[in-house]
């Protein structure tokens, strides 16, 4: 039963992957009220706070998901790609690696929510697997980030 899931939506069980998402933890709280109840019931005035921030934190999932395309055998972010310029001899080299990298299938396209476990096209399953954690944390800093939660950095500067 613990790995029950409450949802068979995609975004559901992308939120849950990621760790942005309290599904986890309250698999079957309050099931029989519906959500506005369950909302101020355990949240009571903070409880519509946690609905947008649900709607912040799937945004910046589906963001950086989107962001993550699939090209030469890895998923790899515009910023990944950037970052890696220096490795191409030419610009004319690496506008055609950013032209690649346009058209080929984003990670957001490629997942997909069967049983309620996340899935992807065998075809991509291991490049997905050597980035998956990649992803989670920069998912997870990131919607942080958006919280007001101080970085590692900035809590090393606090301190």
């Amino acid at each position: 039963m613990a790995n029950a899931h409450l949802s068979n939506d995609d975004m559901m069980v992308m939120a849950e992957w990621a760790g942005i998402s309290d599904q986890a933890e309250r698999k079957f709280e309050g099931t029989n009220q519906n959500w506005i109840l369950r909302a101020i019931g355990k949240h009571n005035i903070f409880g519509f706070m946690s609905t947008a921030d649900f709607w912040t934190k799937t945004q910046i999932m589906t963001a950086i998901l989107m962001n993550h395309h699939y090209v030469d055998g890895k998923f790899l972010s515009q910023d990944d790609l950037r970052s890696s310029r220096y490795k191409f001899d030419s610009k004319e080299e690496f506008k055609k690696a950013m032209k690649e990298w346009k058209k080929a299938p984003n990670l957001y396209s490629l997942l997909k929510a069967e049983g309620g476990e996340l899935t992807i096209d065998p075809k991509y399953k291991q490049a997905f697997e050597l980035c998956q954690h990649v992803i989670k944390d920069r998912i997870q800093k990131t919607a942080e980030y958006a919280d007001g939660m101080a970085t590692p950095e900035q809590k090393a500067a606090i301190s």
